[in-house]
């Protein structure tokens, strides 16, 4: 499927610069406004503990953030890893480059000992990508409460199993809203 020589580079405890490099990217190939970059700030503002980042030699080809948060779910505390801002260059899409951005991802949110994987994507369109990886349909709403308090709810949510598949199908099979407890990623 690629064909390209790529190298994944995963990066937690970011310094400044490479978070800078990261939003440059996402930036420029996730099509945002700056109307967009409002609510961005509000709703997905979740800062990363990481980054996976592909290369094609030393030319960043895609980018995804690493993401983190204890929860309360059923009164219980869990760990919810997930994925945020997941982009790939306009010319490298198509190639297998997010799924290996996903599979070092997945590792990564492993070693940090997350029960389950969280994220919110189009799933009509490219859900698929993700559901290659083990993700699921919440197939129910979610919640986010945003920096400014605003709620947001959506329909569009994923889930894995990381560390914990038991605590994976509780989450996979429970018919209330999802809260993530804070910012959407």
């Amino acid at each position: 499927m690629l064909q390209f020589p790529m190298h994944i580079q995963v990066i937690t405890n970011p310094d400044r610069k490479i978070t800078q490099t990261v939003l440059y990217f996402q930036f420029r190939f996730m099509g945002w406004t700056s109307n967009d970059m409002i609510e961005q700030d509000d709703r997905y503002g979740t800062l990363p503990f990481g980054y996976v980042i592909a290369y094609e030699g030393d030319k960043i080809v895609g980018v995804l953030n690493l993401l983190k948060r204890k929860i309360l779910f059923q009164g219980k505390p869990i760990l919810v890893g997930g994925f945020g801002g997941v982009c790939t260059h306009s010319d490298y899409r198509k190639q297998g480059v997010a799924t290996k951005m996903l599979k070092a991802g997945s590792e990564t949110l492993k070693e940090q000992k997350c029960d389950i994987a969280f994220l919110c994507t189009d799933i009509k369109n490219i859900g698929k990508v993700y559901a290659n990886v083990g993700f699921k349909p919440l197939n129910r709403k979610y919640r986010a409460t945003g920096l400014s308090g605003k709620i947001y709810e959506s329909y569009d949510g994923m889930v894995a199993p990381v560390n914990s598949p038991d605590i994976f199908e509780q989450v996979l099979n429970d018919t209330a809203t999802f809260d993530l407890q804070g910012q959407d990623w």
